[in-house]
């Protein structure tokens, strides 16, 4: 046996040593189950962002990561030029082990550049939007950054019960700056999650 091999045999005996697993906290102080749902396009996506900023700045990860319990887990249905459309096939094949109890939802401006006629974008929006309440789920929708659905989304909340955010302010397109604050309106919004 080579010299070197004999150093890291105290190294392996040590790793193939069994131990007893260790026990975790008892299942009812872990909390309900918080699962997050992101939909939408470039703005949710963060397609104005390069890497590595997008991976760790751009808005729903500011949320997931300093926002909810550590117990949460995101599901991204977002991604760069998405339509509402798009997010309905999506969510048709959304299957996790719990269902959503946190979604947002920001659509307009992808649907702008294809031409979604408003009408449609409504019935495509309350068709995302309404099952997801039904379901129990806060339901969070982005409105003030689309001048042509404008209305539409409004209708579409006021109807659905969703939860308004508003965003009107914000850069186009968002940028760091931007993602921390859509991050921290949002935050805002959801409240604290126990």
């Amino acid at each position: 046996m080579k010299p070197w091999a004999l150093s890291l045999l105290p190294l392996v005996l040590a790793a193939c040593t069994s131990r007893p697993a260790a026990q975790g906290p008892e299942p009812e102080r872990l909390g309900v189950p918080v699962v997050l749902v992101t939909l939408g396009g470039d703005e949710t996506a963060g397609s104005d962002l390069g890497f590595p900023e997008v991976v760790r700045s751009r808005w729903p990860q500011i949320v997931f990561r300093d926002a909810l319990p550590t117990r949460a887990v995101w599901v991204n249905l977002s991604r760069e030029g998405l339509l509402v459309a798009d997010a309905l096939r999506a969510q048709a094949d959304l299957v996790t082990a719990d269902p959503p109890t946190i979604v947002t939802v920001w659509f307009g401006h992808g649907d702008e550049l294809a031409g979604t006629p408003v009408a449609t974008f409504e019935r495509e929006l309350r068709d995302v939007v309404d099952p997801l309440v039904e379901d129990g789920a806060s339901v969070y929708v982005v409105t003030g950054r689309s001048d042509l659905y404008e209305d539409a989304i409004s209708a579409v909340i006021v109807e659905s019960g969703a939860i308004a955010i508003d965003l009107t302010d914000l850069p186009r397109p968002l940028g760091i700056a931007g993602h921390a604050e859509a991050a921290r309106r949002v935050a805002e919004a959801i409240g604290t999650v126990e």
